[in-house]
């Protein structure tokens, strides 16, 4: 068994053995130490030698319908028996992220479940919270902030083809990226171009049509409610609903970023007692 550990992993302050046998990945369910029997649980069966996956990452803030028709695109390309991953992550901050990474799941859900018939899709697409990455593929031990623990963790849950899906503009960085990244023998990963992606610093609010992140933003904190609806492929309720939460979000950000830059200011003012009180002449 020895031979066959993989990592451990952290789960609430214990330490947990994450190992392969028989192409199966197993966890002991009980602490290390301490550790009365071989309590042990299968986290997925990987029945084909070929396991395929299809994935992409992205800030989504917030979903817009070009994120949407990207992760279509994905999902009618992925091969019938492969899986189909979404990773959000999980930055949050007044600037460009407002949204926390359970709203960006939510939303990002609903836009795909509820335009699914319509685009002739029967494909299951998995959205991932990368701060409790391994919750879907197993416990909740540690997340995947990062691609290099995005790979990890699929590799660990026993695919051996990983298809990063990106737009056209990111292939040839992310090609670079995945070179660089030593894989074990009998893994096969590349990187396939979703299309164009929409170009996030263009700010002109008044074309709709060519929608990125920041013009959402936007359009939401101006509160113009129906050229924000033209760039979800939300129900109208649910779009009202976003927006709403991104000015909520971003006005909750705006007002920590502030209550911290006082805080730090407050520091710089105070006397350091450390230095010693020199006597004046």
């Amino acid at each position: 068994m020895n031979n066959n550990v993989r990592r451990f992993r952290r789960f609430r302050s214990k330490y947990y053995p994450l190992f392969t046998f028989n192409n199966t990945i197993y966890i002991i369910s009980v602490p290390i130490i301490g550790m009365s029997g071989d309590k042990i649980k299968k986290i997925s069966t990987n029945t084909n030698t070929n396991r395929n996956v299809y994935f992409m990452i992205g800030r989504f803030q917030p979903p817009t319908s070009g994120h949407i028709q990207m992760i279509f695109n994905m999902a009618k390309m992925a091969d019938k028996d492969a899986d189909v991953y979404v990773f959000a992550t999980s930055t949050q901050d007044s600037n460009k992220n407002p949204l926390h990474v359970d709203d960006k799941i939510k939303y990002l859900k609903e836009s795909y479940e509820h335009n699914k018939l319509s685009n002739k899709l029967s494909k299951e697409v998995r959205f991932i919270n990368t701060t409790t990455c391994l919750k879907e593929f197993g416990p909740p031990i540690q997340g995947c902030k990062h691609l290099s623990a995005i790979i990890d963790v699929l590799l660990s849950a026993g695919y051996t083809k990983l298809n990063l899906c990106v737009g056209s503009d990111r292939v040839k960085s992310f090609t670079n990226t995945f070179e660089k990244y030593k894989k074990p023998s009998g893994i096969h990963m590349k990187v396939i171009s979703l299309g164009e992606r929409n170009n996030s610093n263009n700010t002109d609010i008044s074309n709709i049509s060519k929608i990125s992140g920041t013009k959402m933003r936007t359009l939401a904190m101006s509160g113009r409610l129906e050229d924000f609806k033209k760039g979800t492929m939300l129900p109208n309720n649910s779009a009202k609903l976003l927006m709403k939460l991104i000015q909520n979000r971003t006005k909750e950000q705006m007002n920590k970023s502030k209550t911290n830059k006082t805080s730090k200011r407050k520091r710089s003012r105070s006397p350091n007692k450390s230095l010693k009180k020199h006597k004046v002449n």
